[in-house]
């Protein structure tokens, strides 16, 4: 039952990952990154570093920038829940880094909730291509399935229930993950005690 499952995260995947977004950023970004840091280090320092590095490590440095700029602006339109907006913020984020697998996320997340049906294909593609980059990302994995959850169908419920586990084995914590796993296997025939 949809209404007894939450997205993960409320489906902002990026706002209180600034260190995992840094890890997939070039060295010469990791000061940028935090949004607490880019309020409090000084534009010139940011700029020295980068003039420091190589020609080609400032154009990067640059472009990982305006991606995680596009995040976080997404992330801000989310929240404040003007999907159109975000959707439109993570469109630019993923073309501006396509490696900067949140983007896809937080994108996917944005068509799952318009709630309309149009949008799920792209959504499920976004989030098996974030997957292809992090694939033990318990989010991800998580959201995915979710979508491949209410799809109803014997293999996707199977998919479901292996993501779900993906999801309890990187956050063992994670009740919504657990009951969404048990949900799947009492859905395929299995015992949900199987989950444990």
């Amino acid at each position: 039952n949809r209404e007894q499952r939450q997205r993960a995260g409320s489906g902002i995947d990026g706002i209180e990952r600034d260190d995992a977004i840094a890890h997939h950023l070039p060295s010469a970004m990791a000061l940028t990154v935090s949004r607490s840091k880019l309020r409090s280090t000084p534009l010139y320092l940011f700029w020295l570093t980068a003039l420091s590095s190589s020609p080609s490590s400032f154009t990067t440095t640059c472009h990982a920038q305006s991606a995680t700029n596009f995040l976080e602006e997404g992330n801000e339109a989310y929240g404040a829940g003007d999907l159109s907006a975000a959707a439109k913020l993570y469109e630019s984020c993923l073309n501006t880094d396509p490696t900067l697998h949140y983007c896809a996320v937080n994108l996917a997340s944005v068509l799952v909730d318009t709630g309309d049906p149009a949008h799920l294909p792209r959504a499920e593609t976004l989030y098996r291509s974030a997957l292809q980059v992090d694939p033990n990302d318990p989010d991800t994995s998580f959201n995915l399935a979710m979508l491949l959850q209410d799809k109803k169908t014997e293999g996707a419920t199977e998919e479901a229930a292996k993501l779900y586990k993906v999801s309890v084995e990187q956050e063992p914590h994670r009740w919504d993950a657990w009951a969404n796993l048990a949900a799947a296997l009492s859905e395929m025939g299995t015992r949900p005690l199987e989950a444990i």
